[in-house]
């Protein structure tokens, strides 16, 4: 072999060796076009499903904002159409007071002379009815204590007030201790709410 040829051939195969040993480094190092296209896919896939997320993001935070304002306008729904029952309620009721139309005795020391008659204890235990009907209603939260504290509150306390003694003795007759306890409970609440109502 002339030098020249020795030459070439340690050339040759210097030249194979070289792709061999740094093949892999540039491999790695170079990106070709279907990986850089890959890769620009990848990223705007997670801009996009980032931008979907905060999109679904805002439109939980309308929903839940949406779903408390339609609870909040159910809620005043419901307190006025209370309110307007109560009314209603507290109306009747008042025109069945007037159809009793006896003046009624205002402090309990008057009680025991008015009801010395057979009919004016019926009109008493028809006022108790009516009272303690309405006592149960708002004490069952079915109708509105504001309204009755404003419309009937100081006539229920001054029934409470002016019939207790005969409630009492009704209830140990009767053997009955939850006679007009309703009526007991409600004027109670009322007497305690503020004064500046």
């Amino acid at each position: 072999m002339t030098p020249r040829s020795a030459f070439a051939s340690a050339r040759s195969r210097t030249r194979l060796r070289e792709p061999t040993t740094r093949g892999p480094a540039l491999q790695s190092a170079t990106v070709t076009t279907f990986e850089q296209l890959t890769l620009i896919l990848a990223g705007a896939a997670i801009v996009i499903n980032a931008g979907l997320f905060v999109g679904f993001g805002l439109q939980l935070r309308l929903l839940r904002a949406q779903i408390r304002q339609a609870s909040d306008a159910t809620s005043a729904d419901h307190a006025r159409r209370r309110k307007e029952a109560t009314f209603e309620f507290a109306v009747g009721t008042a025109e069945q007071y007037w159809e009793l139309s006896t003046p009624l005795p205002t402090a309990p020391e008057d009680l025991a002379t008015y009801l010395s008659t057979s009919e004016n204890e019926a009109t008493v235990l028809r006022i108790l009815e009516l009272r303690e009907n309405m006592a149960t209603g708002v004490n069952l939260d079915i109708l509105d204590l504001e309204m009755i504290d404003r419309l009937e509150g100081r006539r229920i306390v001054s029934a409470w007030k002016t019939f207790a003694p005969f409630v009492l003795a009704r209830r140990r007759a009767l053997n009955q201790p939850s006679y007009c306890c309703e009526l007991e409970q409600l004027a109670a609440t009322i007497e305690a709410l503020p004064q500046d109502r």
